[in-house]
């Protein structure tokens, strides 16, 4: 696409300390509950939707070291992960998951992907970091290699509406905090956030429609910081996630979507 330009993707591609440091970074016991959760929907998911047909593909966008592909690396036999950081992609290889491993732009480099469709997408932990004006491209890529009767699978691990999210809304607005994409050396930064209905326009944009939308983590932690240890923690989330007024409060929001018809 002429004119597109990625600030977040070409740091990683550059394989700056944030690309070399992400496993580090998503390793403490805040973030590792959170995935234990994200895993158990993530089956879930898959197991509800394996009527797609017998040969099942996946393509996993913006796969970095290989988290996701890791979790369904038995649930799916034809597997691709696609990064723009190739630190990122040499972890995923160490991590024997058996996928086939891609460096590459979907905007920019689709021939990258050219001729082929898969019955899965799944992307997380991409479409928050990305700049605004980049997330419909990116969505419109992933919509030219989905099946006709694919699923995207997606995700916003920021809710803005969340407990978490109204803190970290504050810590911009009240306190001068910038977003981490916006920083200089030395200055402090919050993770952005995004409401659900932000992420639903951007999606009906590409071409999509919401099928389901799983909510989780509504109790904020931080960090190695829980309220209860964390196979309780996850026990209550997980009932929390099933009460349609406390779930809208959840810190991540897993989106299932299809082609519009």
């Amino acid at each position: 696409m002429k004119h597109y330009h990625s600030p977040y993707l070409e740091s990683y591609a550059q394989g700056d300390a944030s690309g070399e440091n992400y496993d580090k970074g998503i390793s403490n016991n805040f973030e590792l509950t959170i995935f234990e959760l994200e895993k158990k929907i993530l089956l879930l998911i898959f197991n509800r939707w394996s009527q797609l047909g017998s040969n099942l593909s996946l393509l996993d966008y913006a796969c970095g070291t290989g988290r996701i592909l890791s979790v369904l690396k038995d649930v799916i036999p034809t597997k691709v992960g696609m990064d723009a950081s190739a630190i990122q992609l040499k972890k995923a290889k160490e991590k024997n998951i058996g996928a086939e491993l891609i460096l590459g732009n979907i905007v920019t480099e689709s021939q990258l992907l050219s001729g082929r469709k898969f019955s899965f997408i799944t992307s997380f932990r991409l479409f928050l970091n990305l700049e605004k004006k980049n997330r419909v491209p990116v969505l419109k890529g992933l919509y030219d290699v989905l099946d006709e009767n694919g699923v995207l699978i997606l995700d916003n691990h920021m809710n803005r509406y969340s407990l978490l999210g109204m803190v970290a809304w504050f810590m911009r607005k009240v306190l001068g905090y910038k977003k981490k994409s916006q920083l200089q050396p030395g200055e402090r930064g919050i993770i952005d956030t995004m409401s659900e209905g932000e992420l639903r326009g951007h999606l009906a944009e590409a071409g999509f429609v919401v099928r389901e939308v799983h909510r989780l983590f509504v109790l904020p932690g931080n960090k190695n910081i829980l309220l209860l240890p964390r196979n309780m923690l996850i026990k209550l989330e997980e009932k929390i996630s099933n009460t349609p007024v406390l779930n809208k409060l959840s810190k991540n929001q897993i989106f299932v979507c299809q082609k519009k018809l």
